[in-house]
């Protein structure tokens, strides 16, 4: 049987880049959509698998400052 399930979660800029590497060991096929200050002047999304997310963040120090909200779409078989 394949389950579909989609989270959607806030998470602090402090935990941002871990909970995305656990993500990345246990859900690396997840489509991942971040959000990063939602509604204000320097409002920034990121999407792509875990990994992706994982280079963005760590790209440029300003990427992971900010509130940030996740939406992780995935199967499970």
């Amino acid at each position: 049987m394949e389950k579909n399930a989609t989270l959607i979660f806030f998470e602090s800029p402090f935990r941002i880049v871990k909970t995305m590497t656990t993500l990345q060991e246990i859900i690396p096929t997840a489509h991942v959509f971040i959000a990063k200050e939602l509604t204000k002047v320097f409002e920034k999304t990121f999407k792509g698998a875990p990994s992706d997310i994982i280079a963005i963040l760590k790209e440029n120090p300003k990427n992971t400052k900010g509130e940030f909200v996740a939406i992780v779409q995935f199967k499970e078989k």
